[in-house]
């Protein structure tokens, strides 16, 4: 079986009103048999933050520069389109960005709920605070990479040799010695897309 390790980036490009083929393709194959996903504990809030706070307006949001250019358009000129159209994908915009917030906490549960989530314990906090004496991350990338590290090393003491880290965060990703021989030590194959062979 592949274990496959993914963070916050996953569920966004998963849950986004416009998802990445890649994340949907992956998260299609958590069977459990064929493929198992893990997911660091943290990575289930901050997503969720990040989906409210930026990326669902990003994909959805476009509706108030869009009405400003077709009013300005339209009243200099209103045989250049029908209004009611523009007013249709306004209306339908904004009810696809109210759909997406309403079920963005239930969706984001449901999608954790078929992974398996690596919850704090004392082998992840551990693992957590020697991550800092390998390279020098952000806090919240330290939590990420000491929880797939510590599970990564558990399975790979299983004798568990399909193990791959998805991830888009290039310090996650980094070729830095220290950082590269933590992956090795535990088998993990570091990929910066979603596609795993």
């Amino acid at each position: 079986m592949k274990h496959v390790f993914v963070e916050t980036n996953f569920l966004i490009d998963l849950l986004r009103p416009f998802p990445s083929r890649d994340a949907e393709q992956l998260f299609a194959r958590n069977n459990g048999v064929d493929l198992r996903l893990y997911i660091p504990w943290c990575s289930q809030s901050e997503a969720w933050r990040t989906l409210k706070d930026r990326i669902i307006g990003e994909d959805l949001g476009f509706t108030t520069a869009m009405m400003k250019f077709a009013v300005r358009r339209w009243v200099a000129d209103r045989t250049l389109f029908d209004k009611q159209e523009v007013d249709k994908v306004h209306r339908l915009a904004d009810a696809d960005r109210a759909t997406a917030l309403t079920s963005l906490e239930q969706r984001l549960h449901d999608a954790v709920a078929k992974m398996e989530r690596i919850d704090p314990s004392p082998a992840v906090i551990a693992r957590t605070l020697q991550v800092f004496k390998i390279k020098s991350l952000k806090p919240f990338d330290e939590m990420v990479l000491g929880a797939v590290l510590s599970k990564a090393t558990e399975l790979y003491a299983a004798n568990e040799r399909d193990l791959h880290f998805c991830e888009l965060d290039g310090d996650l990703a980094s070729k830095h010695p220290p950082l590269v021989a933590e992956y090795l030590s535990c088998g993990l194959t570091v990929h910066q897309d979603f596609r795993v062979p």
